[in-house]
């Protein structure tokens, strides 16, 4: 379990850098602006979900579930 969370903070900080970087050319190509925590923990939860069904790393369900509830409402 302490992997998988060490695998979410290195996954939101390496998003938020992302973002933060190229925020204004994503929100042109999505055409709205979105909030950078919401953009990162929703960008993580999507990741997870990859991971977890692709079986590439094993990753426990309530955590995808607890970054879904935190981001849902701002993605």
């Amino acid at each position: 379990m302490v992997r998988q969370i060490f695998l979410v903070l290195i996954l939101q900080l390496v998003f938020f850098t992302f973002y933060y970087k190229f925020g204004f050319k994503v929100a042109s190509i999505i055409g709205r602006r979105v909030c950078p925590v919401c953009f990162t923990v929703g960008s993580a939860w999507l990741t997870l979900l990859i991971l977890r069904y692709t079986g590439v790393f094993p990753i426990n369900k309530f955590l995808i579930a607890l970054l879904l509830a935190e981001s849902v409402v701002g993605v």
